[in-house]
């Protein structure tokens, strides 16, 4: 619950600054959706990848080698029982789930009455996700935040090598939040075209035939 409640922290801290955007699939699943303009996406993406550095050295200050019980302040890895291709799979389901609960809680319009609540929705999808991909992989959902600890570790020879598998927590999350952006605009464009088309049939069923 801890990483559920901090993401639901963060967003209500951050969302009125920048939209609380620390995560580099989110980013990305924003502007495949066209709510972000591709300069801003990359803009965030880079800091966000500084912040996990900094994020990163910083607590490698607290979390000496002798004391990192993870071997590598929490790298990303899969999992002993687990191959690289279901790791993969379980990031892009989980956030598929993570990135559609964002656009339709905090993006999409038509919710701006729940839009206080997107917030704990989020951190509620970034738990499940946890739930489900602790044993698998440690659980990403964020390639950005995977990146600062494995190039931590990898400068300061904490373990083994995190980058070995990093293509799965970059690939799966961008391909979970890709299809999720394009589900959601699918599942949109049909609403709005159902919208439209209902007061056209309310005028017809309205019109009485004319008596001779």
């Amino acid at each position: 619950m801890t990483f559920g409640f901090t993401i639901t922290a963060l967003a209500y801290a951050m969302g009125s600054k920048s939209g609380a955007q620390i995560n580099g699939a989110v980013t990305w699943g924003l502007a495949v959706a066209g709510e972000l303009s591709p300069i801003q996406a990359v803009a965030n993406i880079f800091m966000q990848c500084w912040g996990s550095v900094l994020g990163s050295g910083l607590l490698s200050l607290v979390y000496r080698k002798s004391s990192d019980r993870t071997n590598g302040l929490g790298s990303n890895r899969v999992g002993p029982g687990f191959s690289p291709r279901q790791a993969f799979l379980g990031e892009a389901i989980m956030v598929f789930i993570l990135m559609y609960v964002v656009l339709e809680t905090a993006v999409n319009k038509k919710n701006k009455a729940n839009a206080a609540l997107a917030p704990v929705a989020i951190g509620f999808a970034v738990y499940i996700g946890h739930t489900m991909l602790i044993p698998v992989d440690g659980c990403s959902l964020n390639p950005t935040r995977s990146f600062g600890p494995a190039l931590v570790s990898y400068i300061q020879n904490r373990g083994p090598n995190y980058f070995r598998d990093f293509w799965v927590f970059v690939i799966g999350p961008v391909t979970g939040a890709t299809v999720a952006a394009a589900y959601y605009k699918v599942i949109n464009a049909m609403q709005d075209k159902e919208a439209e088309n209902e007061p056209a049939a309310d005028r017809a069923e309205d019109v009485k035939p004319v008596e001779a």
